[in-house]
């Protein structure tokens, strides 16, 4: 055997147990993601990305224009007809009604309304309506929302946007979308 020959096998020895290793160190890592519990777990009732930002307690938090909390909302879905102003047309707006939310981000929304803004809105019995970021949501979230009802309500995380002045279209959000809380 030449000098050659050996170090082709050295190499080849080397780039295998380099594999192994890495292959090893890969499951590991997994492993320790399914013994600690994952903080990526989707809902077999979803199918899209989940964030895995963290919903914090806001109660020491103020909210302002300028503020991004993170909240979890539960209530259900709403659609309504909103009507436009002269160019703007009339909108099917998709909407969440609270039931129970973040305290704060939801008497922070509840005062808008009741100020005369008319982003969001309030049911006849006075629970704020919440414009959702339905072009950002999955189709199979849309479906899991479409299906609470007040009888089996949904809870889901928003992160509040950073509200820039001047005016909104009919079914403007406040809200990102984070994720369906099971």
């Amino acid at each position: 055997m030449n000098t050659t020959q050996t170090s082709r096998g050295f190499s080849l020895v080397l780039i295998l147990v380099t594999l192994v290793i890495l292959g090893g160190g890969a499951w590991y890592v997994s492993q320790q993601g399914a013994m600690f519990g994952s903080s990526t777990e989707v809902s077999s009732a979803t199918t899209s990305p989940q964030s895995t930002e963290p919903v914090v307690s806001e109660a020491d938090t103020e909210i302002t224009e300028a503020s991004t909390q993170i909240g979890e909302f539960t209530g259900y879905y709403e659609a309504v007809e909103r009507e436009g102003l002269e160019e703007i047309p009339t909108s099917t707006c998709h909407t969440l009604v609270v039931l129970k939310g973040a305290p704060n981000l939801t008497t922070y929304f509840k005062g808008m309304v009741a100020s005369g803004n008319t982003v969001q809105s309030a049911t006849a019995q006075g629970q704020l309506r919440i414009n959702l970021p339905w072009q950002d949501i999955s189709v199979a979230d849309q479906t899991a929302i479409q299906a609470s009802a007040s009888s089996s309500p949904i809870t889901l995380s928003l992160k509040k946007k950073l509200q820039v002045g001047g005016h909104a279209a009919l079914c403007h959000s406040f809200f990102s979308y984070v994720r369906i809380e099971s």
